[in-house]
């Protein structure tokens, strides 16, 4: 596969039989097996990157089987290519980063996930190609070492130990050519090479490349080049310029140089600060509400589950746990989560885990948006019969009592369905108070913690929800719930483009604004709303494109900015952080607290290091949080997703450890002797990686078990200690993608 920037000139590409033109600027991609010619009819200057099928195949099936279009249209996309290929190109002409080969399979890997995120064409995708392409493989080497004039089918296959047939109509599905013109071209390809750098006559260089003739090889210059091979000759046969003493390549070259994160932090928005002012004697904020403490979705804590949460408990509480359940026909109980049914046993293991660690279990019954006009009567009879055996099975797992301890949430995610149909919208009130009633038979109180699930909501459901109350009031209808979930779809983002993350702060203001729809019903109703439990907010930012290396702390920083940009303290918002990854199986990418190996992922250290926090706010500002506790100070620095999105790409996803902006934390009110603890997680002292480079056993790991060691990342340590006096200001050097925690513990 090769990528071609023309960076002067133009050049022709005969391709699939038609000849195309590509000119200064443009940015071509030529498929593996693809039938292709380069040539050119005046001087130009190429920026070429090769990446090779055996490569391709290492990485999995959608790398290697995957056809792009030949040309990209997109600027944006092109910079991020070419910048990566710009430094590729400077780390191999670069001595000391020459042997560090992972280094640039990752900047590779990053062109190639921008290419199967944005450049997949459906039309070129060949069939069969696992099955074929190791004949080509072995072709292509066979063809590398091979004596031109040796080079025809029957020799070739004979030396391949296949048919000559069989490697005629093999090569053909593949390559879109039959065997004996791809030799042609080969040949020509070969001609060009002693025409421009040797002085033999035309005779024998058609006798050593292999052609029948004179008059064969002066054909085929004329079929590709409309010229004869003595007119090439005397056109092209000249000393070229090394390619970086071309002005226009070092201007390419000198385009793309690294940015200092601190210029670009000035340049791009305020949005981090260089200067932080923190008065211990500030007025408190309230407590800090640790929502990571909830567990939103049981993939989360990998395949293993339940042992991974044993694990999990002995470092930290968990606070509470959402687990929605749904009823198959046969009354078997499924877990939505893990997409699979659960038997009594490893539901009662579960649910027992949550009560003996002192975790409430929000639990709740979803059902698919089945309702419509006409089947009211029918469905609303399935759905109490499958509500009563979801409770019937909790409560066989673990008891009445148990179920008393948790929260559960009601489904009426169907009921605006009925705004316009008075008999049927009261059809529909009757079946909300039967599952009330229903649950309240079954733990024999009417004092337990409820909320509703209202599906997929928009802000026109919720102008609807409120309409509907009106018509209730006045009737005896139970409207009081404590929690509300969310599933938010009308949220939507451009899936072509991940700097509309930084609409975060927009999102907010929507999802805000549907909330305070709520709580104006709720002053009328007695509808209290503690918490609001929001999931698929994020499902529309694609990470696709984002390194593999960062793609756990890209989660985590999207994590921070969500958790601290909530400026509405008395209702808490729990999010479910799901992206799309549409390089996952599924199309999902889940930030783990440990992944399907057991690991920690960089989710369970900032959840461990952030549960250290104890305390009542007194600071909270975009890109910095500061508790206090008695005479204890806990400052956390964090970047803004966007900013470090944009730099990391601009620097091809390299060495963001080395860049770094000097943030000032100019501290007031702290006085006496502290010991002050900085933890950071990174990408670089920080990694597993690291440590285990001091130890002899890591020249045993397998390439495989080093790449996976990289991107586990664990909090670095440092220690210091410092007599304070009033007022202190310490530097922090942030990097990109860093979350940097500072405790000051008075001794």
């Amino acid at each position: 596969m090769q990528l071609i920037y023309v960076v002067e000139g133009s050049v022709e590409i005969y391709l699939d039989e038609e000849t195309k033109i590509y000119n200064k600027g443009d940015l071509i991609i030529l498929n593996q097996f693809e039938n292709k010619f380069i040539y050119s009819r005046e001087e130009n200057v190429l920026f070429i990157s090769k990446i090779s099928s055996e490569y391709l195949k290492s990485l999995g099936k959608i790398y290697y089987t995957s056809r792009f279009v030949n040309k990209s249209e997109d600027k944006r996309n092109n910079d991020n290519i070419l910048k990566n290929m710009i430094n590729i190109y400077k780390k191999l002409n670069n001595k000391e980063n020459k042997e560090n080969g992972d280094m640039n399979l990752s900047l590779i890997q990053q062109i190639l996930l921008i290419l199967i995120k944005n450049y997949i064409c459906i039309e070129c995708t060949l069939t069969n190609i696992d099955e074929k392409s190791d004949c080509l493989l072995s072709l292509e080497t066979f063809v590398e070492n091979e004596n031109p004039r040796e080079l025809n089918l029957i020799n070739i296959a004979e030396e391949m130990h296949l048919s000559s047939s069989y490697l005629s109509k093999t090569f053909n599905e593949l390559s879109g050519i039959n065997f004996s013109e791809f030799i042609q071209q080969l040949k020509l390809f070969y001609s060009t090479t002693y025409l421009l750098n040797t002085k033999d006559t035309l005779e024998q260089i058609s006798y050593t490349i292999g052609f029948e003739s004179i008059k064969s090889l002066i054909r085929i210059y004329k079929k590709f080049f409309n010229m004869t091979p003595t007119e090439y000759r005397k056109k092209y046969v000249k000393s070229f310029d090394y390619l970086d003493d071309n002005i226009n390549f070092v201007e390419l070259l000198n385009q793309y140089q690294n940015l200092k994160y601190d210029q670009f932090i000035n340049n791009f928005g305020n949005r981090i600060k260089s200067n932080y002012n923190i008065d211990v004697n500030a007025k408190k904020q309230g407590e800090f509400f640790k929502q990571w403490r909830i567990i939103r979705n049981l993939k989360s804590l990998g395949n293993n589950y339940l042992s991974n949460l044993d694990e999990l408990l002995k470092n930290y509480a968990i606070d509470e746990m959402i687990i929605l359940f749904s009823v198959d026909e046969n009354g078997e109980l499924i877990i939505l989560d893990l997409n699979r049914q659960i038997d009594e046993i490893e539901l009662m293991n579960l649910l027992s885990k949550c009560i003996e660690n002192n975790i409430m279990p929000v639990i709740g019954l979803e059902f698919e948006e089945k309702f419509s006009k006409n089947n009211i009567e029918e469905l609303i009879y399935e759905r109490l019969t499958k509500i009563k055996k979801f409770y019937d099975l909790i409560s066989n797992a673990i008891g009445i009592t148990n179920m008393k301890k948790f929260t559960f949430l009601l489904n009426i995610g169907s009921m605006t369905d009925y705004l316009d149909d008075e008999e049927k919208l009261e059809r529909y009130r009757e079946y909300i108070i039967k599952q009330q009633r229903m649950l309240e038979d079954k733990l024999e109180t009417h004092n337990y913690k409820w909320g509703y699930n209202l599906g997929r909501i928009s802000e026109d459901k919720i102008f609807k929800i409120g309409k509907i109350l009106d018509r209730f009031k006045g009737k005896k209808f139970k409207f009081v719930p404590t929690v509300v979930y969310l599933t938010v779809v009308y949220l939507r983002f451009n899936k072509e483009n991940i700097k509309n993350k930084k609409e975060l702060i927009n999102i907010k203001k929507e999802l805000n604004h549907c909330v305070n729809g709520l709580t104006q019903i709720s002053k009328e109703f007695n509808f209290l709303v503690d918490k609001v439990y929001v999931k698929d907010l994020f499902l529309d930012i694609d990470i696709s494109d984002v390194n593999y290396l960062y793609r756990d702390l890209f989660a985590v920083s999207l994590i921070l900015d969500s958790i601290f940009a909530n400026d509405d303290k008395d209702i808490k918002y729990i999010y479910e952080y799901k992206l799309t990854d549409k390089l996952q199986k599924d199309g999902i990418y889940l930030p783990r607290y440990t992944d399907e190996n057991g690991f920690n992922t960089p989710v369970y250290w900032i959840s461990l290091l952030l549960d250290s926090i104890k305390g009542e706010v007194i600071y909270d500002e975009q890109g910095c949080f500061a508790v206090i506790n008695d005479a204890d100070l806990y400052i956390l620095l964090y970047g803004d997703t966007v900013t470090d999105y944009y730099f990391a790409q601009k620097n091809g996803i390299q060495d963001l450890d080395e860049k770094y902006l000097d943030i000032n934390l100019n501290i007031k009110g702290l006085k006496g002797k502290y010991k002050i603890t900085t933890e950071r997680l990174s990408y670089k002292e920080g990694t597993i990686g690291y440590y285990l480079k001091h130890f002899e056993n890591y020249k045993y790991l397998t390439s495989k078990e080093k790449e996976y060691i990289k991107r586990v990342a664990v909090p670095s340590l440092d220690i210091n200690l410092k007599e304070i006096s009033n007022e202190y200001v310490d530097i922090v050097k942030y990097s990109p993608f860093n979350v940097v925690l500072k405790k000051y513990t008075k001794i």
